[in-house]
């Protein structure tokens, strides 16, 4: 083919990639500006406060420096907020338009890595992918902290494709290998478990040996290749375990008799977990028939915007499908071993990392397949590749909504919570200590105690604690050890995180409904029954 229809097809890919996050933002406008309850303004959560108190360190060698003294893992992880903390913390929704822009660039790297990888014969195939990749915006979590995550993994993604252009003009691209060597080192020093892509390059110096060699030339040539990404990977070992703090060891440390034991329960959350069944069952509550015509149309129009677009290039071939799947199997290596072999990242906890990318490959690439190995036509294969990549396309929208719908959700009683509070908070002397009694089902609030750093950071320089409570029994075993709070004549015991105690004066019982804080004057043993308090008081207590 030559340059000049080559560009053009590449011009209309990237525009297409580009429309799907398009569309949804401005759905969610839409959506949101009719009253439902979806919007672009979602506010920091979660993890979210750890990244907000270290952006209040000044300076940026100070902000990295308080990364490091918190984690001692991903050193470039902090510079990703640093470099965008404009936008993080003084836009709003700041935290969700970072991740709305980190998910059209996984979307573009994986198009881009798998065209160049098959030597750009599979287009409907990494267009699907890269569509669906790119229209994701859900997440394992209600917070935002996956998105610079999602940006190491697109780097991993673009290392292969540098790396597999590379190839390209009889290797006289030497200056690709080089931006596939500095990619990588980006990746996984942003995501240490981004290191899947060495075995994506030595999987593709093996291919493009040269086929008339002897095995042992082919094997010498492919580790040629690939040393200079080993080299790196062990300095970059050597440093880390010099600079790590020494309690980080047991963390970190992999536990290889586990492998095989705990492999199957981790290869079940690597393709499909349930809490995103669970979003597009949010969406349903929300929208009802509504939703099903917005997945029809989504459906629809995916399937023929893909299909018209890939109508010139030949369907996806066995042999260029195994090729991606392949690809795609050496970036999540490194995820499923660690998982099975981990005392700390147990099963399901990192593979959420990369579903962005894998779940639509994975699911995309079986398809095609299954396409293949059919007696059809050309015809009938690439259209139903992009049947399928408009019904991946719908699914997605679907969990997409339901997430963004519990972000709005959520973040709505946080900010009720926040506001509610400062009335109280500048009443107050510090040292302070919040016991907040949750009434009825608020669902940002579903652990057992607030973190200390969400305090820290809405009453920055102030000495606050803040316990939140729910009637009924602990949500896990952890919280059932301290959880309770003893109310006795002269103070109240257990009133912080992990233990203390405070005396009434500085203490603040409050009851918060989702809506309203409440400061009620009168505490009775009667008003505090089915919470975790044990009453120790002879009479009721009065608030200042």
């Amino acid at each position: 083919m030559s340059a000049s229809p080559r560009r053009r097809e590449l011009l209309l890919d990237v525009g297409l990639l580009l429309l799907a996050p398009i569309a949804i933002v401005l759905l969610f406008a839409a959506l949101g500006a009719s009253g439902g309850a979806f919007a672009l303004r979602v506010e920091h959560s979660g993890e979210d406060y750890n990244w907000l108190r270290i952006l209040g360190a000044q300076g940026a060698a100070q902000k990295a420096h308080a990364f490091w003294t918190l984690d001692w893992r991903n050193p470039l992880s902090p510079w990703w907020y640093i470099f965008s903390e404009r936008i993080y913390l003084t836009t709003p929704g700041g935290p969700l338009a970072l991740r709305l822009v980190a998910s059209p660039l996984l979307g573009l790297s994986a198009y881009f890595a798998l065209q160049a990888s098959s030597g750009w014969r599979c287009r409907g195939l990494a267009l699907g992918i890269g569509i669906v990749a790119a229209g994701w915006t859900f997440g394992y979590s209600t917070d935002h902290v996956v998105w610079n995550i999602l940006g190491a993994c697109a780097l991993s993604l673009l290392c292969v494709g540098s790396y597999a252009t590379s190839f390209q003009n009889g290797r006289r691209s030497v200056g690709w290998y080089g931006l596939a060597l500095t990619l990588w080192i980006a990746a996984f020093a942003t995501y240490a478990f981004q290191t899947g892509a060495i075995l994506a390059v030595a999987l593709l110096a093996w291919l493009h040996a040269t086929p008339t060699a002897s095995l042992g030339r082919r094997i010498a040539a492919a580790v040629a290749e690939v040393a200079p990404f080993g080299l790196v990977a062990v300095l970059f070992l050597l440093v880390w375990i010099t600079t790590r703090h020494p309690s980080l060891g047991e963390a970190t440390a992999l536990v290889p008799a586990r492998l095989l034991g705990t492999m199957p329960a981790s290869l079940r959350h690597g393709l499909w977990p349930g809490e995103y069944t669970s979003f597009a069952v949010l969406a349903w509550t929300r929208l009802g028939s509504g939703l099903a015509a917005l997945m029809a149309v989504t459906g629809l129009a995916v399937a023929l915007l893909v299909g018209r677009a890939a109508s010139g290039a030949r369907a996806t071939t066995a042999c260029d499908a195994l090729m991606v799947l392949a690809i795609g199997i050496c970036l999540v290596l490194p995820t499923l071993i660690i998982e099975s072999t981990s005392l700390t990242w147990t099963a399901g906890t990192r593979w959420r990392m990369v579903h962005q990318f894998w779940l639509p490959l994975f699911w995309l690439t079986s398809l095609a397949l299954l396409l293949a190995a059919l007696p059809l036509g050309d015809k009938v294969r690439r259209w139903g590749l992009a049947g399928g990549t408009g019904m991946a396309a719908a699914v997605t929208l679907s969990a997409s909504l339901g997430h963004n719908s519990l972000q709005v959700t959520l973040s709505e009683a946080q900010r009720s919570l926040r506001n509610g509070l400062g009335p109280i908070m500048a009443a107050s002397a510090d040292p302070v200590s919040l016991l907040i009694l949750v009434e009825g089902d608020v669902p940002w609030l579903t652990a057992e105690s607030l973190p200390d750093v969400v305090p820290a950071v809405w009453f920055r320089g102030r000495d606050v604690g803040m316990r939140v409570l729910r009637r009924g029994p602990p949500y896990t075993p952890h919280y059932g050890v301290w959880r309770g709070v003893h109310l006795t004549d002269d103070a109240v015991l257990n009133i912080r995180n992990g233990g203390g105690a405070a005396s009434y004066a500085a203490t603040r019982i409050l009851r918060f409904d989702g809506h309203s804080v409440v400061l009620p004057k009168v505490i009775t043993e009667a008003g505090v029954a089915g919470y975790p308090i044990e009453w120790r008081r002879a009479a009721p207590l009065t608030q200042p």
